[in-house]
């Protein structure tokens, strides 16, 4: 299974009416001869090249930045060239089941919905891309290649990161759950699927389901897009050659633009404009994020933070399937510029990420001769009952636990199907004619759906039971091997002690068995006073004795530390706090014995379990600027909210005065 990188491509949108630019925004070929710095070698042809000012030690400067794209596209360029150049050369391959996604990102007001749907005088992306398959279909039938083409819709939009179905009315228009089933893949449960027969009916249906899509005034759109739209186009290929059906998908993805509430005018005057905003902004934060965590190998990934990465995470990562396109929009505009540099940020990040190229076919099974229900009484001999009942029992089509709920639904509309941007729908199984009516079918769904959920869930919890059982067993033979290692040390330690007791020059603080490693690091070394009249010798033997105590002390504070850095290493999150807290109360009670030395020892125990806490690290930096210095340590008192200083007002009598 071969991998390719997501292509990333840019494009300039010319600039608005009375919009002020400076031509800082501009597009430089790459020489032929120039090597670029990467990984691996990828077709870069063009950089897309920023200029932005700067303040900095009182005087202007000006910064060029540049991020390399596989493909560049400037302001004259016109929908054609943009789709022949990047779109075009990637659509024959869906017809042997390949995937392709194409993802629109840019700021609101760059022109990503002119680019994915263009209009009626100059098309975009969308309409040209399933012309195009239609095309190819009646180009391999009149040759005689294809012997079937089928093409299948869904369309919904995710506003406010919830999916709704544009090829629904709005009266009916609802919440949809989002699932993923035993296989990983991501779907929209009830989601419409619809059969097309040609461009002209798919050009019908689309526009009917674009006016459902939700949009509203901004100071720079007066026809803002206030969701990320979700186009799916599946297609099944059977050709005369072999036996195989393969199905393809291409994805098409207008996200909304980030946005600027100052530049939108967006105010709490308008609190829907607001959650808009907040709600485009956290799903398209979450996606770099999501690219973020891949670019640097991250052990989790946060697909599931938000629904629109839920969706996309069949195209984005390691277990991307297909052809992923990033066309990224940029606004020439000098308020934009914060916003296009953000943008090209994003692209360099993306196009590290690598999909993979997967087939998609199965075989198509052989058509099953109908018998007729006379003939099938004759030759069994049994009545009309049983052989109605015998037949609802044969084409029944209730999943298996663990395979995925097909679709279904009279006619050629799906109320139930998937909408996964790296898989493939299934069509509908069961109509009116089938033998069985919706409601049984409906029984029967749910008690599968009801049993492969009870089966997840004995799975997991028997998953957390057995991690529970390895990390507890790790911690104990973590704490045996700290406990078998400090009773090494403090042999060595009393070794040393009683030779220098023997000796009479160096006097150490015995400890015992149970002495603890807070204990160790509060031992205080005295020096017992020599005769005046002692042999320089015998200073010199002090000392030497002296500094192999330090250093034996050193040694045994760091491998104490080590030890409780795997302990903590091991404990989960919760227990990481707890055990930090401990330690933290422990040090405030010897804070307030006005034992600096041993609070400030507990302190930084506490820190190796805690090591992200501000304050913590904070209080270990005064405690030992007061033990250094033999001054008194007084803790900063907790600082109060503005609004607790604040009177409040007196309640109001309940009594009313004649």
């Amino acid at each position: 299974m071969s991998t390719q990188p997501v292509q990333i491509v840019a494009r300039i949108r010319p600039p608005l009416l009375n919009e002020q630019t400076d031509d800082a925004i501009s597009i430089v070929p790459i020489p032929a001869g120039h090597n670029l710095t990467a990984a691996r070698p990828i077709p870069f042809t063009s950089w897309v090249s920023v200029s932005s000012t700067g303040m900095k030690t009182g005087t202007t400067q000006i910064q060029n930045s540049q991020t390399a794209f596989h493909t560049a596209f400037g302001s004259e360029t016109t929908q054609l060239q943009l789709f022949d150049t990047a779109v075009s050369p990637h659509l024959p391959p869906l017809l042997k089941g390949h995937t392709l996604t194409i993802l629109a990102y840019g700021p609101t007001s760059s022109g990503k919905t002119h680019t994915m749907e263009g209009s009626s005088s100059e098309p975009g992306i969308i309409p040209r891309s399933v012309r195009v398959l239609f095309d190819m279909s009646e180009e391999g039938k009149d040759s005689g290649r294809i012997a079937s083409f089928e093409v299948h819709m869904s369309y919904l939009e995710l506003y406010k990161d919830d999916a709704f179905d544009l090829l629904v009315s709005q009266r009916a228009h609802e919440k949809l759950p989002i699932r993923t089933n035993a296989k990983g893949e991501t779907f929209v449960v009830g989601l419409t699927r619809v059969p097309i027969k040609s461009f002209e009916d798919w050009k019908n249906v689309f526009r009917t389901a674009s006016q459902n899509r939700t949009t509203g005034a901004t100071l720079l759109n007066r026809a803002s897009s206030r969701s990320h739209a979700m186009l799916s186009i599946e297609i099944e290929v059977l050709f005369l050659i072999s036996s195989i059906a393969y199905n393809g998908k291409i994805n098409l993805v207008d996200l909304a633009g980030s946005e600027n509430n100052k530049h939108t005018g967006n105010s709490l005057a308008n609190p829907t404009r607001l959650a808009e905003s907040a709600a485009i902004n956290k799903s398209l934060s979450t996606l770099g994020q999501v690219v973020h965590a891949l670019n640097t190998g991250a052990s989790r990934i946060p697909y599931r933070d938000s629904n629109l990465t839920r969706l996309l995470s069949a195209s984005l990562g390691g277990k991307a399937l297909g052809k992923t396109i990033l066309l990224c929009n940029l606004a020439p505009g000098v308020k934009f510029r914060s916003d296009v540099l953000n943008t090209l940020n994003f692209a360099s990040r993306t196009k590290n990420i690598e999909t993979k190229t997967v087939v998609n076919e199965r075989e198509k099974p052989a058509p099953v001769e109908p018998v007729r229900e006379k003939e099938a009484v004759a030759s069994t001999g049994l009545t009309r009952r049983t052989s109605i009942q015998s037949r609802r029992v044969s084409t029944s089509h209730i999943p298996a636990p663990g395979s995925r709920i097909p679709s279904y639904g009279a006619g050629g509309h799906s109320r139930l199907s998937g909408f996964g941007l790296g898989g493939n729908g299934v069509g509908s199984i069961a109509g009116r004619g089938s033998g069985i009516d919706d409601a049984d079918l409906n029984e029967r769904i749910n008690k599968a759906v009801e049993a492969e959920v009870k089966r997840r869930l004995e799975e997991k919890e028997a998953q957390r039971r057995l991690e529970e059982e390895e990390r507890e067993q790790k911690i104990q033979e973590a704490q045996q091997q700290v406990g078998v290692e400090e009773a090494e040390v403090e042999t060595e330690l009393r070794d040393v002690e009683a030779m220098e007791v023997d000796e009479g020059h160096l006097g150490v603080g015995h400890h015992t068995s149970d002495s603890s490693p807070m204990k160790v690091d509060s031992v205080d070394y005295e020096v017992q006073s020599k005769p005046r009249n002692a042999h320089e010798d015998d200073q010199e033997d002090d000392k030497e004795k002296k500094k192999k105590m330090d250093e034996l002390e050193r040694k045994y504070k760091e491998h104490i530390a080590h030890l409780e850095a795997q302990l903590a290493s091991l404990m989960s999150v919760a227990e990481r706090k707890k055990m930090g807290k401990i330690y933290v109360d422990l040090a405030r009670g010897y804070t307030a014995k006005n034992d600096l030395a041993t609070a400030l020892s507990l302190y930084r125990h506490a820190a190796l379990f805690v090591p992200d806490n501000t304050r913590l690290r904070e209080r270990i930096i005064d405690v030992d600027w007061a033990v250094k210095n033999g001054k008194s340590y007084v803790p900063t008192p907790k600082r109060q909210h503005p609004r607790e200083t604040e009177e409040k007002p007196k309640p109001k009598s309940s009594k009313t005065h004649r």
